[in-house]
């Protein structure tokens, strides 16, 4: 089978919008944000904040006078160490990430080490990674010179990295930096209020202040014909510059914060908490909690609990987060939440899979919106990818296949390490990655149930022809070592098959060549494969338990809600 690859999307941070390693969550986000949307990501990082001015000071009161490759090798470490943080957060986050230097993607430049031209790149190293799944991250500013060593791209140079690679990709590219685009004269400055362009042709861009765009980024740009956007992380603002003609945006208020109401505060629940406090776009209006005398850890000690889910609805959210799982209070929790008009988080498979046509239709009619991304796949966005193809290419789709149950997988690699079953489920209970009650996961019905979202997701009237179910037992971790022995992996594999204009679904432990893509993963990470009749495959990978991956999914539908919010307040179509 042939490997297919999304659409392609470059996406540059600069120092401006990445001041410090604290400030790498706005990456993830915007990551993140475009995978759900369907795209393979690069990601160019710039150096922290004032990383290179400081490392300049180390050179000297003449850097001029140093050697010119020594002080390439200084001054790149900068974006080489803010891009290698990035990787790891990503995957601390579950999302799956490769850091490539300008060795690995072939990225060459020419002339003066400091102020290097690029003039060549490899992209088809960056296809492969974005093909198994991963995310790309690439330090900016940095080349290798032609003949030998490092060289620079000149200030700013990290903007030229992104614009290089986006050409040789031919992909979408967005430079995020601390302005929603390119303003008629700089906003800091005192006098009447700056306009926003919404469109600039080149030769207006180069007339502006060139303190925003590298002036070199912008002529290569111009010279490839490559029309890119400049924008603000999460916001839903941006100028696109290489537009046929020059266009200002209208000036618009700005959207308040959404107020949530979350439903738990325990291991998921509690980590998202965490990840919004302080976050100007949310505010949590109240938290249900089975005790609301519990001490909390002091980042949550000044939410408001209380101990009845109606008490939520009362607190007059815009969203209700439930997080509290089953399908008895929560049902009636999201139900009675729709009905009031309230949207509806949630990462509740269990109840998704037994009332999601019917609590969608409650949403619809209420005209408010039911989200359930972290339902499926932690942080692979299985369902949002689905969704994103083209109606056309879903009609293509012969089956999905996927390992969608991360505690099986960890069972089955203690397993094959010569753990019997009550010892690997102490050890993944202890690890945070099994319930009290493994039964759910024990048995497929987990998998099963978001198999049956999957399907939903990719033609919610396509019938199901029928669901068979395997799940794991003791003797299955004795087969999992086996399988190790023979080159091979055991795995817990769902499968839905299009058959006579339906799905048929099996979820049953499948021995798997060690290098299949299933196979891959390791503790709690997911993988699927989405299989077309042209013999192409679509392949996705993350954690996909945990609380951080789950938090994130969820921190990701309450952000497309936000967009929206913000969208209507600005008038945006």
């Amino acid at each position: 089978m042939s490997l297919r690859l999304p659409p392609l999307v470059v996406l540059k941070f600069g120092s401006s919008v990445l001041p410090s390693p604290a400030h790498l969550g706005v990456a993830v986000e915007e990551i993140y944000r475009a995978r759900r949307a369907g795209e393979g990501v690069v990601a160019v990082v710039s150096a922290f904040g004032e990383t290179t001015d400081a490392l300049t000071h180390e050179l000297g009161p003449d850097p001029d006078a140093v050697c010119a490759r020594a002080a390439s090798t200084l001054l790149g470490t900068g974006e080489g160490r803010a891009a290698a943080l990035l990787a790891l957060e990503l995957s601390r986050r579950g999302l799956p990430a490769r850091l490539l230097d300008a060795g690995e993607i072939g990225l060459r430049a020419e002339g003066d080490r400091r102020t290097a031209d690029p003039c060549a790149v490899d992209p088809e190293v960056l296809r492969a990674v974005i093909a198994r799944g991963e995310i790309a991250v690439v330090p900016g500013f940095v080349a290798r010179h032609v003949e030998g060593g490092p060289c620079l791209l000149g200030r700013g140079g990290s903007d030229l990295t992104a614009i290089v690679l986006a050409e040789a990709l031919g992909a979408r590219c967005r430079l995020l930096k601390d302005t929603d685009g390119l303003y008629d004269r700089d906003p800091r400055r005192p006098g009447p209020p700056p306009r926003r362009f919404a469109t600039l042709t080149f030769a207006d861009a180069a007339r502006l202040d060139a303190q925003v765009l590298q002036p070199r980024a912008r002529r290569r740009a111009e010279r490839s014909g490559l029309v890119f956007e400049v924008a603000r992380p999460g916001s839903p603002r941006r100028t696109r510059v290489g537009a046929a003609e020059t266009g200002l945006d209208a000036a618009s208020p700005t959207a308040r914060p959404l107020r949530l109401a979350l439903a738990g505060l325990g291991t998921v629940g509690g980590a998202l908490a965490r990840r919004l406090a302080g976050d100007p776009r949310f505010e949590i209006v109240a938290a249900a909690v089975r005790d609301p005398a519990r001490a909390r850890p002091p980042e949550l000690a000044a939410l408001r609990p209380v101990s009845d889910l109606g008490d939520l609805v009362a607190a007059a959210p815009d969203v209700v987060v439930e997080l509290v799982g089953g399908t008895g209070d929560a049902a009636r929790l999201v139900a009675r939440s729709l009905e009031e008009g309230i949207a509806v988080v949630t990462a509740n498979k269990a109840l998704l899979a037994a009332e999601g046509p019917a609590l969608a239709d409650l949403a619809r009619r209420s005209g408010t919106a039911l989200l359930g991304a972290a339902a499926v796949g932690g942080a692979v966005p299985v369902l949002e990818t689905l969704a994103a193809l083209p109606r056309a290419r879903r009609a293509e789709v012969v089956e999905i296949a996927g390992v969608l149950n991360g505690t099986t997988s960890d069972l089955l690699e203690r397993g094959e390490a010569g753990a019997d079953l009550a010892t690997a489920l102490d050890a993944a209970r202890a690890a945070g990655l099994c319930e009290a009650d493994p039964s759910r996961d024990l048995s497929g019905l987990d998998a099963l149930e978001k198999l049956r979202l999957a399907v939903r997701a990719l033609d919610p009237d396509a019938p199901l022809t029928g669901a068979a179910r395997r799940g794991l037992g003791a003797a299955d971790l004795e087969r999992a070592r086996r399988a190790r022995d023979a080159g091979e992996r055991l795995r817990l594999v769902a499968r839905a098959r299009r058959e006579r204009g339906g799905f048929r679904l099996r979820v049953s432990p499948e021995r798997l060549a060690a290098d299949a893509h299933l196979a891959g993963g390791r503790g709690p990470e997911n993988r699927v494969a989405i299989r077309f009749a042209d013999g192409g495959e679509l392949l996705l990978a993350g954690a996909g338990a945990g609380a951080l991956p789950t938090a994130e999914a969820v921190l990701a539908d309450l952000l497309d809600l936000w967009r929206a919010t913000a969208h209507r307040a600005e008038g945006v179509a």
